[in-house]
Protein backbone atom coordinates (compact mmCIF):
# COMPACT_ATOMS: atom_id res chain seq x y z
CA UNK A 1 0.00 0.00 0.00
CA UNK A 2 1.29 3.47 -0.82
CA UNK A 3 0.30 6.83 0.62
CA UNK A 4 -1.33 7.88 -2.66
CA UNK A 5 -3.68 4.88 -2.53
CA UNK A 6 -4.93 5.56 0.99
CA UNK A 7 -8.36 7.17 0.83
CA UNK A 8 -10.65 8.63 3.48
CA UNK A 9 -14.11 7.69 2.20
CA UNK A 10 -14.23 4.44 4.16
CA UNK A 11 -13.97 6.13 7.55
CA UNK A 12 -16.74 5.48 10.02
CA UNK A 13 -17.44 7.98 12.76
CA UNK A 14 -15.36 6.08 15.29
CA UNK A 15 -12.10 6.98 16.98
CA UNK A 16 -10.59 3.55 16.40
CA UNK A 17 -10.69 4.09 12.63
CA UNK A 18 -9.07 7.48 13.05
CA UNK A 19 -6.04 6.24 14.94
CA UNK A 20 -5.70 3.05 12.89
CA UNK A 21 -5.78 5.03 9.67
CA UNK A 22 -3.20 7.50 10.93
CA UNK A 23 -0.90 4.70 11.99
CA UNK A 24 -1.19 3.05 8.58
CA UNK A 25 -0.62 6.34 6.79
CA UNK A 26 2.37 7.61 8.71
CA UNK A 27 4.14 4.36 9.52
CA UNK A 28 5.26 4.55 5.89
CA UNK A 29 7.61 7.39 6.76
CA UNK A 30 9.96 5.06 8.64
CA UNK A 31 12.09 5.92 11.63
CA UNK A 32 14.21 8.73 10.19
CA UNK A 33 14.11 12.00 12.07
CA UNK A 34 14.13 12.15 15.84
CA UNK A 35 16.00 8.87 16.19
CA UNK A 36 18.79 9.57 13.72
CA UNK A 37 22.21 11.10 14.20
CA UNK A 38 23.17 9.25 17.38
CA UNK A 39 26.80 8.21 17.57
CA UNK A 40 28.83 6.61 20.32
CA UNK A 41 30.19 3.37 21.75
CA UNK A 42 27.34 2.68 24.17
CA UNK A 43 24.79 -0.13 23.90
CA UNK A 44 21.78 0.76 21.69
CA UNK A 45 19.52 1.19 24.72
CA UNK A 46 22.01 3.41 26.54
CA UNK A 47 22.57 5.47 23.39
CA UNK A 48 18.85 6.05 22.93
CA UNK A 49 18.48 7.04 26.58
CA UNK A 50 20.85 9.98 26.07
CA UNK A 51 19.13 10.82 22.80
CA UNK A 52 15.67 10.81 24.35
CA UNK A 53 16.74 13.20 27.10
CA UNK A 54 17.87 15.70 24.47
CA UNK A 55 15.13 14.88 21.98
CA UNK A 56 14.61 17.76 19.55
CA UNK A 57 17.93 19.11 20.76
CA UNK A 58 21.38 19.41 19.27
CA UNK A 59 23.37 16.36 18.21
CA UNK A 60 26.59 18.19 18.82
CA UNK A 61 28.31 19.25 22.03
CA UNK A 62 31.69 20.89 22.24
CA UNK A 63 34.18 18.25 23.32
CA UNK A 64 37.19 20.49 23.72
CA UNK A 65 38.89 20.23 27.06
CA UNK A 66 39.26 16.50 27.36
CA UNK A 67 39.47 13.24 25.46
CA UNK A 68 39.03 9.69 26.58
CA UNK A 69 37.23 6.48 25.81
CA UNK A 70 35.23 3.63 27.23
CA UNK A 71 36.51 1.13 29.77
CA UNK A 72 36.13 -2.63 29.38
CA UNK A 73 33.07 -2.55 31.63
CA UNK A 74 31.38 -0.03 29.32
CA UNK A 75 31.84 2.99 31.59
CA UNK A 76 33.28 6.31 30.50
CA UNK A 77 36.94 7.06 31.18
CA UNK A 78 37.27 10.63 29.90
CA UNK A 79 37.27 13.64 32.27
CA UNK A 80 33.74 14.91 31.73
CA UNK A 81 34.03 17.89 34.03
CA UNK A 82 34.64 20.87 31.78
CA UNK A 83 34.04 18.94 28.56
CA UNK A 84 30.73 20.71 27.89
CA UNK A 85 31.69 24.19 29.13
CA UNK A 86 29.57 26.79 27.36
CA UNK A 87 26.95 24.35 26.10
CA UNK A 88 23.47 25.90 26.15
CA UNK A 89 20.30 24.62 24.54
CA UNK A 90 16.80 25.56 25.70
CA UNK A 91 16.55 24.41 29.34
CA UNK A 92 19.90 22.63 29.34
CA UNK A 93 23.30 23.87 30.46
CA UNK A 94 26.77 22.35 30.43
CA UNK A 95 26.50 20.87 33.92
CA UNK A 96 23.15 19.23 33.08
CA UNK A 97 24.73 17.32 30.19
CA UNK A 98 27.80 16.51 32.27
CA UNK A 99 25.70 15.20 35.16
CA UNK A 100 23.57 13.07 32.84
CA UNK A 101 26.70 11.37 31.49
CA UNK A 102 28.17 11.04 34.98
CA UNK A 103 24.98 9.32 36.13
CA UNK A 104 25.11 7.07 33.07
CA UNK A 105 28.68 6.19 34.01
CA UNK A 106 27.58 5.14 37.49
CA UNK A 107 24.60 3.15 36.16
CA UNK A 108 26.82 1.16 33.79
CA UNK A 109 29.43 0.53 36.48
CA UNK A 110 26.77 -0.55 38.98
CA UNK A 111 24.38 -2.60 36.81
CA UNK A 112 26.06 -3.02 33.44
CA UNK A 113 23.31 -1.30 31.46
CA UNK A 114 20.36 1.09 31.77
CA UNK A 115 18.07 -1.88 31.13
CA UNK A 116 19.29 -3.73 34.23
CA UNK A 117 19.09 -0.55 36.31
CA UNK A 118 15.49 0.05 35.19
CA UNK A 119 14.42 -3.53 35.82
CA UNK A 120 15.49 -3.24 39.47
CA UNK A 121 12.41 -1.10 40.04
CA UNK A 122 10.09 -2.60 37.44
CA UNK A 123 6.98 -4.35 38.73
CA UNK A 124 4.86 -6.15 36.16
CA UNK A 125 1.90 -6.00 38.54
CA UNK A 126 1.67 -2.21 38.19
CA UNK A 127 -1.27 -1.09 36.06
CA UNK A 128 0.99 1.00 33.86
CA UNK A 129 4.64 2.01 33.62
CA UNK A 130 4.20 5.10 35.84
CA UNK A 131 5.25 3.65 39.23
CA UNK A 132 8.26 1.86 37.70
CA UNK A 133 9.27 5.04 35.92
CA UNK A 134 9.10 6.99 39.18
CA UNK A 135 11.29 4.42 40.93
CA UNK A 136 13.76 4.59 38.03
CA UNK A 137 14.00 8.40 38.16
CA UNK A 138 14.33 8.51 41.95
CA UNK A 139 17.06 5.89 41.90
CA UNK A 140 19.04 7.93 39.37
CA UNK A 141 18.60 11.14 41.35
CA UNK A 142 20.07 9.39 44.41
CA UNK A 143 23.33 8.69 42.58
CA UNK A 144 26.39 10.84 43.22
CA UNK A 145 26.04 14.23 41.55
CA UNK A 146 29.31 15.92 42.47
CA UNK A 147 31.00 17.92 41.08
CA UNK A 148 28.11 19.16 38.93
CA UNK A 149 25.52 19.94 41.60
CA UNK A 150 26.10 20.09 45.37
CA UNK A 151 22.37 19.40 45.74
CA UNK A 152 19.47 18.80 43.39
CA UNK A 153 18.54 22.07 41.66
CA UNK A 154 15.21 23.83 41.78
CA UNK A 155 12.19 22.38 40.02
CA UNK A 156 12.13 23.21 36.32
CA UNK A 157 15.89 23.27 35.78
CA UNK A 158 17.59 21.34 32.99
CA UNK A 159 18.28 18.19 35.00
CA UNK A 160 14.60 17.94 35.95
CA UNK A 161 13.65 18.19 32.29
CA UNK A 162 16.07 15.34 31.61
CA UNK A 163 14.53 13.11 34.28
CA UNK A 164 10.93 14.09 35.01
CA UNK A 165 8.95 12.10 37.57
CA UNK A 166 5.34 11.15 36.76
CA UNK A 167 4.44 11.40 40.44
CA UNK A 168 5.10 15.15 40.10
CA UNK A 169 2.44 15.37 37.39
CA UNK A 170 4.83 15.67 34.45
CA UNK A 171 3.87 14.08 31.15
CA UNK A 172 7.42 12.62 31.00
CA UNK A 173 7.53 12.84 27.21
CA UNK A 174 11.27 12.09 26.90
CA UNK A 175 11.31 9.05 29.17
CA UNK A 176 8.11 7.61 27.72
CA UNK A 177 9.56 8.05 24.25
CA UNK A 178 12.72 6.25 25.34
CA UNK A 179 10.64 3.40 26.78
CA UNK A 180 8.65 3.19 23.55
CA UNK A 181 11.90 2.75 21.63
CA UNK A 182 13.17 0.12 24.04
CA UNK A 183 10.01 -1.94 24.63
CA UNK A 184 8.03 -1.95 21.38
CA UNK A 185 9.39 -3.79 18.35
CA UNK A 186 8.42 -2.89 14.78
CA UNK A 187 9.74 -0.70 11.96
CA UNK A 188 10.07 2.26 14.33
CA UNK A 189 11.08 0.80 17.68
CA UNK A 190 13.91 -1.52 18.72
CA UNK A 191 12.18 -3.80 21.24
CA UNK A 192 15.38 -4.52 23.20
CA UNK A 193 13.72 -4.74 26.63
CA UNK A 194 11.57 -7.83 26.28
CA UNK A 195 10.97 -8.06 30.04
CA UNK A 196 8.60 -5.06 29.85
CA UNK A 197 5.18 -5.48 28.25
CA UNK A 198 4.14 -2.89 25.61
CA UNK A 199 0.72 -2.91 27.27
CA UNK A 200 2.24 -1.03 30.24
CA UNK A 201 3.58 1.88 28.19
CA UNK A 202 2.19 5.43 28.36
CA UNK A 203 2.07 7.68 25.31
CA UNK A 204 4.87 10.28 25.03
CA UNK A 205 2.82 13.43 25.46
CA UNK A 206 4.05 16.44 23.51
CA UNK A 207 2.28 19.52 22.19
CA UNK A 208 1.20 17.70 19.02
CA UNK A 209 -0.29 14.64 20.74
CA UNK A 210 -2.04 16.72 23.40
CA UNK A 211 -3.61 19.07 20.83
CA UNK A 212 -4.74 16.31 18.47
CA UNK A 213 -5.87 14.14 21.37
CA UNK A 214 -8.18 16.89 22.59
CA UNK A 215 -9.53 17.71 19.14
CA UNK A 216 -10.41 14.16 18.09
CA UNK A 217 -11.76 13.16 21.49
CA UNK A 218 -9.02 10.96 22.91
CA UNK A 219 -9.02 13.07 26.08
CA UNK A 220 -11.31 15.55 27.78
CA UNK A 221 -8.50 17.15 29.75
CA UNK A 222 -7.32 20.60 28.76
CA UNK A 223 -3.97 20.74 30.57
CA UNK A 224 -1.04 18.55 29.46
CA UNK A 225 0.49 16.35 32.13
CA UNK A 226 0.61 12.79 33.40
CA UNK A 227 -3.17 12.69 33.78
CA UNK A 228 -3.70 13.57 30.13
CA UNK A 229 -1.05 11.07 29.01
CA UNK A 230 -2.83 8.32 30.97
CA UNK A 231 -6.25 9.29 29.63
CA UNK A 232 -5.10 9.28 26.00
CA UNK A 233 -3.34 5.96 26.57
CA UNK A 234 -6.44 4.47 28.16
CA UNK A 235 -8.54 5.51 25.16
CA UNK A 236 -6.00 3.98 22.78
CA UNK A 237 -5.92 0.85 24.94
CA UNK A 238 -9.55 0.37 23.96
CA UNK A 239 -8.35 -0.08 20.35
CA UNK A 240 -5.37 -2.29 21.19
CA UNK A 241 -5.01 -3.36 24.85
CA UNK A 242 -1.68 -5.07 24.21
CA UNK A 243 0.02 -2.17 22.41
CA UNK A 244 -1.76 1.18 22.92
CA UNK A 245 1.33 3.31 22.25
CA UNK A 246 1.75 2.05 18.68
CA UNK A 247 -0.44 4.96 17.59
CA UNK A 248 1.96 7.58 18.98
CA UNK A 249 4.05 8.17 15.86
CA UNK A 250 0.99 8.59 13.64
CA UNK A 251 -0.69 11.07 16.00
CA UNK A 252 2.49 13.07 16.50
CA UNK A 253 3.22 13.08 12.78
CA UNK A 254 0.03 15.02 12.00
CA UNK A 255 1.34 17.85 14.17
CA UNK A 256 4.91 17.62 12.88
CA UNK A 257 3.59 18.08 9.33
CA UNK A 258 1.78 21.24 10.51
CA UNK A 259 -1.57 19.65 9.70
CA UNK A 260 -2.95 20.62 13.11
CA UNK A 261 -2.20 24.30 13.85
CA UNK A 262 -2.33 25.74 17.35
CA UNK A 263 -4.95 28.24 16.19
CA UNK A 264 -7.55 26.24 14.26
CA UNK A 265 -8.91 27.52 10.98
CA UNK A 266 -11.73 25.62 9.33
CA UNK A 267 -10.54 26.34 5.80
CA UNK A 268 -6.87 25.68 6.60
CA UNK A 269 -7.66 22.53 8.58
CA UNK A 270 -9.88 20.91 5.95
CA UNK A 271 -7.01 19.04 4.19
CA UNK A 272 -6.11 17.30 7.47
CA UNK A 273 -6.68 13.52 7.27
CA UNK A 274 -8.82 13.56 10.41
CA UNK A 275 -10.67 16.85 9.81
CA UNK A 276 -14.11 15.25 9.61
CA UNK A 277 -13.57 13.69 13.06
CA UNK A 278 -12.15 16.84 14.66
CA UNK A 279 -14.04 19.31 16.84
CA UNK A 280 -12.90 22.06 14.45
CA UNK A 281 -15.13 20.57 11.73
CA UNK A 282 -18.11 20.98 14.00
CA UNK A 283 -18.73 17.24 14.09
CA UNK A 284 -16.17 15.47 16.24
CA UNK A 285 -16.22 11.75 16.91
Amino acid sequence: MTVSRIGFGWFEKDARWVVRHLRCRFSLYGSAGACSGVRGPERPGDRRFCRSCLVSGSDRADSEGGRGGVASDGSFTFPIRGVFDGFVYRFYRDRDVGLLIWWLNQIIREEGSIRSFFLRGYNERDEDIGPSLSRFVRAIRELEREPFYPSLPFRGSGIHHFLADPSDGSGCKRLNLFLRWMVRRDGLDLGLWQEVSPSKLVIPLDTHVSRIGRRIGLTKRRSPGWGMALEITETLRGFDPQDPVKYDFALCRVGMLNSCPAVPDRAGCSPCPVFRFCEVSGQGI
